[in-house]
């Protein structure tokens, strides 16, 4: 690994920092403490559509831009994650808003980890992330469905009929997101009839008559 160059320079991408033995499937960046990007993954770029030569050398809060819950600007300079890092301490993983290069908004989980760059001994912040937009989403459900039909006092949470299949259950999650049957169909890669079979069945099985009552059913029953 070679060294970043100093704060104001801006890096090649053939100079960055590699994290030759660690991959994910989740977007992977680092930073030093002076908070500038040495490592961009692919799925980084696939997620945010932000290129690694777009974002090396930069400083993270300028490429990532991440929001809390109330809108305010999580991603800045000596954010809470570097401020800790600076301190020796890791910081519990933590939602943020951004927003991809076509401007759609996303919720993303982001993980971190401190190590020392092998050739330079400087600590490094990997920040691994996700997309929890469709998942917390389903979560939401769940309270506000928990909210409007409290559970009886030992109450199971299990289906009373037979419970749905695992496909069926995916698509139930699918719906619960927000998701459309054509969407569905080409997100599970399957064609549109076989995606209204699955639903028209999970319904049989939660003895339910519309796709609203399917979710609640589902939610009720502890499976989104």
């Amino acid at each position: 690994m070679t060294r970043l160059p100093e704060a104001g320079q801006r890096p090649q991408v053939s100079d960055r920092p590699v994290l030759t033995d660690l991959t994910s499937r989740d977007g992977l960046f680092a930073v030093n403490l002076d908070q500038r990007i040495s490592t961009w993954s692919e799925p980084a770029t696939a997620m945010l559509g932000i290129t690694e030569s777009e974002a090396v050398g930069r400083r993270c809060f300028d490429v990532i831009g991440g929001t809390d819950e109330r809108n305010s600007r999580f991603c800045r300079d000596n954010c809470p994650v570097v401020s800790n890092a600076r301190r020796g301490r890791g910081t519990k993983d933590f939602d943020v808003r951004v927003a991809d290069r076509a401007g759609q908004p996303l919720l993303i989980n982001v993980s971190t980890l401190l190590y020392s760059e092998p050739a330079s001994e400087e600590t490094m912040v990997l920040h691994l992330f996700r997309d929890v937009t469709a998942a917390r989403r389903v979560e939401r459900l769940a309270s506000s469905v928990s909210e409007w039909f409290p559970s009886d006092e030992g109450q199971t949470t299990t289906c009373a009929l037979t419970p749905p299949t695992e496909r069926q259950l995916e698509i139930i999650r699918l719906l619960a997101a927000g998701e459309e049957a054509p969407e569905i169909a080409e997100i599970l890669d399957v064609s549109p009839v076989t995606v209204r079979n699955h639903i028209q069945g999970a319904m049989e099985r939660l003895g339910v008559r519309s796709r609203v009552q399917m979710i609640v059913a589902a939610a009720r029953a502890g499976l989104l």
